[in-house]
């Protein structure tokens, strides 16, 4: 041991001539230009693109894009801004985080008398830091713009009269003797129906805005909810959404796989919408007929013209749809609605195969 002492004092002296901001420079240069961004604290402004970052730079009164080719000028640019501005987006995700134990209190009591099943999310930081760097590039932003930093969402039966908003419009229009014909007055009821709801001021629900509307449907898109922004304090924008347990399963798979999917070959891709249309299309369908808003003839003729035998039993019908929706769009098994990656293989998707099968069971 005592022989090899002196290298070992060699090794000491030369570790500490190494300053600090040259050891984290030699560390960063083993990194992948994502963790260098992270590990520099400017996870919240800056994205990198291969040969170029592109940077949304905190100003008083907002943010500036910028777009530049090397990590010098990063850091260069971030050098000259003040402290208080950079701690911007974290200090509104703390206050996020304190809001979120209080919507979870407000809500709960709610979400058990209408039978939902309910979360309460803060925006996720790389969406948070894509909006950020988009509104940026599009004009002046503000975090006070931001509709969506937190975000409630209910998920109830198709009968549920919390997502029935157009009994809400029959009612006033029964009352009122006159029909609801413009879209400011539907707001507008729907607006002072929901902060009863809500147990909220009126003037705290800022938007109501449905989706599926049958102006939407004759453009093919059938995806059903209510969302609304609210300002509940005057101070934090929440978003809520109200949807069904049908359109949620179909939503949690057609956004990250449709609407947000990377997909190279645009005639597939063009299958894949029609493939998740005809799905969303086909939920509102069933619901339809278990709200007892249309013949549940509807359902069976429909059937009969994917070439079904209507006769099947309800569970042998829920597996052959899929299938056939499948073959006549000529999708891959890997983008199937029915199926999900469990440990790295695909496997039926239980929460979806389970929620078709009990809503066609209750048609017959």
């Amino acid at each position: 041991m005592l022989k090899h002492k002196p290298l070992f004092f060699l090794m000491l002296t030369l570790v500490l001539f190494v300053s600090l901001g040259q050891a984290n420079e030699c560390l960063v240069t083993y990194f992948s230009p994502q963790k260098k961004i992270f590990f520099s604290q400017l996870n919240e402004y800056v994205e990198h693109h291969g040969e170029w970052y592109e940077l949304a730079i905190p100003t008083e009164k907002g943010f500036e894009h910028k777009i530049v080719n090397s990590w010098g000028e990063v850091t260069r640019l971030f050098e000259q801004v003040p402290v208080e501005h950079r701690e911007r987006v974290r200090k509104l995700l703390w206050f996020a985080e304190k809001k979120r134990e209080q919507l979870i209190e407000h809500f709960k009591p709610i979400a058990e008398k209408y039978r939902a099943q309910f979360k309460v999310r803060i925006k996720d930081i790389n969406s948070l830091r894509r909006k950020i760097l988009d509104k940026s590039a599009s004009g002046n932003f503000s975090l006070n713009e931001l509709n969506d930093l937190l975000g409630v969402r209910l998920v109830v039966p198709a009968d549920s009269e919390l997502v029935n908003y157009e009994s809400v419009l029959r009612a006033y229009s029964e009352l009122n003797n006159s029909k609801v014909q413009t879209e400011a007055l539907t707001e507008k009821i729907l607006k002072d129906h929901f902060s009863k709801v809500f147990h909220l001021e009126k003037k705290s629900i800022i938007e109501v805005e449905i989706k599926g509307t049958l102006k939407e449907m004759e453009k093919g898109r059938y995806y059903r909810a209510i969302h609304l922004a609210l300002r509940p304090d005057n101070e934090t924008r929440v978003e809520v959404q109200i949807m069904t347990e049908g359109m949620q399963l179909w939503h949690s798979w057609d956004h990250p796989k449709v609407y947000k999917g990377k997909i190279a070959d645009v005639e597939y891709k063009e299958r894949l919408k029609k493939y998740s249309q005809s799905w969303v299309s086909i939920i509102r369908l069933i619901e339809d007929v278990q709200r007892n808003h249309t013949p549940a003839e509807n359902f069976y003729k429909l059937i009969r013209d994917l070439n079904l035998n209507d006769k099947l039993p309800m569970r042998m019908i829920a597996y052959l749809l899929d299938s056939r929706l499948v073959t006549l769009f000529d999708i891959k098994v890997s983008d199937r609605i029915s199926y999900e990656i469990l440990e790295g293989n695909y496997t039926p998707r239980t929460t979806f195969n389970e929620y078709l099968v009990r809503m066609l069971t209750h048609l017959k």
